[in-house]
């Protein structure tokens, strides 16, 4: 019988995963849980009872709350101890491993949901660099800022420095590693160009005529370059644009 058991907003729940029986469904804040040597899982609900000691109390969860129609009345379906064999998550899938579940209750269990909002007690904005949009407020929520936000048109013209061979290339005012957009055109037929990142050892390139031209993009390194190839010197690129 596989049971599910997994954590969905405050609460922890157990159940069926074909009758959909719920063994439990607690708050995670308060539930402990045990694995044992054999990998059987355990889970135990805090300050129930407090028997008038300072020391909280637990109750096992799972044999309170089960119960299941058979046919003319409801049975009790006890269950306290779950293998970790039968387990699997929210939408029936078995997790990787032992180890893996237990941490996944280890990070979850004992805590609330951790909740970003204005007012008192709460951060009232939140800083960041360009990539993001607003302050982390009901009113201004926080958005990635789309590409296009970030193009910038251009057409600046430049020439291989050597012909039939790889090389570096240095613009000035090339925005270090970012996306840019290089325009290659040819002024005589038969030629070869090409353009990619500095180390790159791919072969971009394409074989073009007089009155065709190809568009690439590619990435910039710390320092603003990249490598370009033409056949000769005879041939003309242009920096399109910066795309973010």
């Amino acid at each position: 019988m596989a049971i599910k058991i997994y954590i969905t907003g405050n609460f922890l729940v157990a159940e069926d995963s074909v009758s959909r029986t719920q063994f439990f469904k607690v708050n995670k804040k308060g539930v402990h849980h045990q694995r044992s040597a054999d990998d059987d899982f355990s889970f135990f609900q805090e300050g129930l009872f407090p028997q008038g000691s300072e020391q909280p109390q637990y109750l096992q969860l799972g044999a309170q709350t089960a119960w299941e129609w058979n046919t003319t009345e409801l049975e009790q379906q006890s269950q306290t101890t779950f293998p970790f064999s039968d387990i699997v998550d929210g939408v029936g899938v078995a997790y990787p491993d032992a180890d893996t579940f237990d941490q996944y209750l280890n990070d979850n269990l004992g805590v609330d949901e951790v909740v970003i909002s204005g007012g008192s007690g709460f951060l009232t904005y939140v800083a960041h660099d360009a990539t993001l949009t607003g302050d982390g407020t009901p009113a201004f929520p926080l958005k990635v800022v789309p590409l296009i936000g970030n193009y910038e048109e251009r057409f600046d013209p430049f020439l291989p420095l050597v012909g039939g061979a790889w090389h570096v290339i240095s613009l000035a005012g090339l925005p270090s590693n970012r996306l840019v957009e290089i325009l290659c055109g040819p002024q005589i037929n038969n030629q070869v160009v090409g353009i990619r990142e500095i180390g790159s050892l791919l072969n971009r390139s394409v074989r073009l005529d007089v009155d065709s031209s190809f568009t690439m993009t590619v990435r910039t390194n710390a320092l603003g370059q990249i490598e370009i190839f033409a056949t000769s010197l005879s041939n003309d690129f242009y920096v399109t644009a910066y795309l973010f």
